[in-house]
C-alpha cells in the first residue's frame, strides 16, 4: 500500500510523469503479495529435499546418456516431488486461510476468511452459525488439497541411499548470470516492500502526513512504554516453535512412513487448524477455556496452544517431506541390529530428518511471531505483542508508530533466518 495503493509514493510518483498506472488492489495485487511472501514456504523443504537427494543416482543418469536436463526432469525433480507438494500444500492453505492481505487488499471483494470474520463480528450478519457454514467451505477445499497429495505420494516411492548433501555442480557463465539475475529479481521485488517500511519508519509523521524529515522519533514512541511486547514475541514464537516441533515431528514420521486409515485421519486432523481461520480458532479456544476447571483466558498458554494448532501443519509437511526420502532399510537395519525402535528413531532417523526439522522450526517461529489474527483476539493486557502493536496503530493514526513495529518485526525475524542460512552454508562447504 505505500508503494503502490491509490496514494502510495511509486504510483504518485509515476502519475506525476506522466505515466499512468493501476493501483495494488484487487486479485492481482493479492496474488503478487501471496506469492512474494509465501514463496520461501517452498524453497526451505525443497532445498531439504534437494539435499537429501542421492548423487549417485544423478550420476548414474548421467553415465547413461541422460543430459542434464533431462536428468533434472525425469530423475531429480521426482524424488524431490514430496518436498514440493508439501510446501506447495502450505502455500495453498496459507493464502486460502489468510485475512490481513485481503482485508487490505480486496477491497469490496468477497474473499471467505474475510467474510467469516465479519460475520463472527456481526458486521453483516446476525446469524453466528453462517460463519460456521463459510468454515467448512475453508475446511472442505484443505481436505480436497490433502487428499490429492496423499494419492499422489500414495503411489510412488521416492526415497534413496543418500548418506551426504551433493555436491555443487559448476555453472557456464552464461548460466550463471541468468540464474543471478532471476534469483536477485525475485529476492529484490520481495525485499522491495520491507525496505520501504524500514526507510518511512526514519520518516516524521506530522499527524497522519508523512514528511521527507529523517529522525528517530517513531522508535522512540514505540520504546517509551515498554519492552514487553518484543520481549512477549520472543518468548511466544521460542515456546510454540519448540512444542510444534515436538509434536508434528512424531506425526510427519508416522505420516509418511505408516500407511493407514488411522494416519490419514491423523494427517488430515493435523491439517485442519490451518485451515481455519486464526479468528476462529481463537474464539474456539475462548469457549473451551474461559470457564470450567480449566481456565486459560487472559494468560500465555493460551496464545501458545493457539500458535502451536495453527502452525502445527508446518512441523507436519517438513518432517513428512524429509522421511518420504529417506530409504527403511536404514531403520530396518538398526532394529534388526538390536536396537530399539525408539531409540532407532531417535538417534538414527531424527538426525537425519535434521534439515527438515530445522527449516520447519525456523518458519513456525517467523510465522508465530507475526500471528495476528489469533492473538488480537486471545491476548490480554500482559501480553500485547508487536503485531497487536502494529495493529492497533493502524488502525489509529499513528502509521509512522505501526512502521517503526514492522521495521523491528521484521529485523528480529530476521535474525534466525541468517543463523540458519549460516548453518546451512557451513555444512555444505563441510561436505564439499
Amino acid at each position: 500500500m505505500l508503494l503502490f495503493g491509490h496514494a502510495g509514493v511509486v504510483t504518485t510518483a509515476l502519475r506525476g510523469i506522466g505515466i499512468p498506472i493501476g493501483s495494488i488492489y484487487g486479485v492481482p495485487g493479492i496474488v503478487i503479495v501471496f506469492t512474494l511472501t509465501l514463496y520461501p514456504y517452498v524453497v526451505m523443504p525443497v532445498l531439504a529435499g534437494f539435499q537429501a537427494v542421492d548423487a549417485s543416482m544423478e550420476e548414474a543418469a548421467r553415465n547413461l546418456g541422460g543430459s542434464r536436463p533431462y536428468v533434472i526432469r525425469t530423475v531429480l525433480l521426482p524424488i524431490v516431488m514430496p518436498a514440493i507438494l508439501a510446501g506447495g500444500l502450505l502455500v495453498f492453505i496459507e493464502a486460502l486461510e489468510n485475512f490481513g492481505v485481503p482485508a487490505v487488499l480486496a477491497e469490496d471483494r468477497p474473499f471467505l476468511a474475510v467474510d467469516i470474520f465479519k460475520l463472527f463480528a456481526g458486521e453483516s450478519d446476525a446469524n453466528p452459525a453462517a460463519a460456521g457454514a463459510l468454515s467448512v467451505l475453508l475446511i472442505a477445499c484443505t481436505a480436497i488439497a490433502l487428499l490429492v497429495q496423499r494419492h499422489y505420494l500414495g503411489k510412488r516411492r521416492f526415497s534413496t541411499n543418500a548418506r551426504s548433501a551433493p555436491a555443487k555442480l559448476p555453472l557456464t557463465p552464461g548460466l550463471r548470470l541468468t540464474a543471478t539475475i532471476v534469483s536477485w529479481g525475485i529476492v529484490i521485488a520481495s525485499l522491495l516492500p520491507f525496505a520501504a517500511v524500514l526507510m518511512i519508519s526514519l520518516l516524521r509523521f506530522r499527524g497522519p502526513v508523512l514528511t521527507w524529515e529523517f529522525g528517530l522519533g517513531n522508535y522512540a514512541t514505540l520504546l517509551s512504554g515498554s519492552y514487553r511486547p518484543l520481549l512477549n514475541t520472543l518468548t511466544l514464537a521460542s515456546i510454540a516453535a519448540v512444542a510444534t516441533m515436538l509434536i508434528g515431528a512424531p506425526i510427519g514420521y508416522v505420516v509418511a512412513r505408516h500407511r493407514s486409515r488411522l494416519s490419514g485421519l491423523l494427517d488430515f486432523v493435523g491439517m485442519v487448524p490451518f485451515a481455519v481461520s486464526g479468528t476462529i480458532l481463537a474464539i474456539g479456544l475462548i469457549i473451551a477455556f474461559n470457564s470450567g476447571p480449566l481456565i486459560l483466558t487472559g494468560g500465555w498458554l493460551i496464545l501458545v496452544i493457539a500458535y502451536v494448532v495453527r502452525k502445527l501443519p508446518f512441523a507436519i509437511r517438513s518432517s513428512s517431506a524429509i522421511v518420504h526420502q529417506l530409504d527403511p532399510s536404514l531403520e530396518e537395519a538398526s532394529i534388526n541390529l538390536g536396537v530399539s525402535p525408539s531409540k532407532t528413531f531417535a538417534t538414527l532417523t531424527v538426525p537425519l530428518m535434521a534439515s527438515g526439522l530445522v527449516g520447519g522450526l525456523v518458519l513456525v517461529w517467523i510465522t508465530a511471531a507475526s500471528e495476528l489474527s489469533a492473538t488480537i483476539v486471545l491476548y490480554a493486557s500482559g501480553w500485547v505483542t508487536t503485531t497487536v502493536v502494529m495493529y492497533h496503530a493502524i488502525e489509529g493514526t499513528g502509521a509512522g508508530l505501526a512502521a517503526a513495529a514492522a521495521a523491528v518485526l521484521i529485523l528480529v525475524t530476521a535474525i534466525p533466518l541468517l543463523l540458519i542460512n549460516r548453518r546451512i552454508n557451513k555444512q555444505e562447504s563441510t561436505v564439499i
